[in-house]
């Protein structure tokens, strides 16, 4: 039989951990439910979502989505004014990812990737890809409609364009970020096709 002895709940930056006291037949049992805390036994580090010190830069948001921190910078990270930079795995696929300090005044995040061009894949082919340019407008559309938004972020190699999504801090949704994610991965295969063909 399992007796509850306490409950405590304690929060700091957006995250909230609850600390739960039991007694039972073999002793005291302790229950720790949250997203990233650090775990001590006795001084001894006993679980860690995150072993890096950089995570403490990924909003607690994020932390549950994240799956692993992709560092491309010597110091783990590459700080500008108001944003961290950084390379995130998320759903298997690498993204660079700008993250809005606290005293950020534009508190969005953006998520940065390759978007097949159609328009250069078409200049490759010297001939029209039935359908592209509305499949495009679709995409962006599909994906306002989700409540974000997909821009052009720079210019790519041959056959693509780097993209951003831009997702507002107060609006991360991981369900939403996921359909926007498969939308964008589903026309990026479209044009693989085509691709082929070059």
């Amino acid at each position: 039989m399992v007796k509850v002895l306490k409950v405590d709940k304690y929060s700091s930056n957006g995250e909230e951990v609850e600390l739960k006291v039991s007694e039972t037949e073999k002793g005291l049992q302790i229950d720790i439910n949250g997203l990233t805390m650090d775990v001590l036994v006795n001084g001894d580090i006993f679980y860690s979502k995150f072993d890096k010190e950089e995570y403490k830069y990924i909003p607690p948001l994020l932390r549950g989505y994240v799956e692993e921190h992709l560092c491309t910078y010597s110091d783990g990270i590459y700080k500008e004014k108001g944003k961290v930079n950084m390379d995130l795995l998320i759903r298997g696929r690498e993204y660079f990812v700008q993250i809005p300090t606290k005293r950020a005044k534009n508190n969005t995040i953006t998520f940065t990737d390759y978007l097949n061009s159609y328009e250069k894949i078409q200049d490759y082919l010297n001939s029209q890809i039935e359908g592209a340019e509305k499949r495009y407008k679709n995409l962006l559309r599909d994906i306002e409609t989700i409540g974000y938004k997909l821009g052009i972020s720079h210019d790519g190699n041959e056959y693509d364009d780097w993209y951003s999504l831009y997702v507002p801090i107060d609006q991360f949704s991981e369900d939403k970020i996921n359909q926007c994610l498969e939308l964008w991965d589903q026309y990026n295969e479209e044009l693989e096709k085509y691709i082929e063909k070059i």
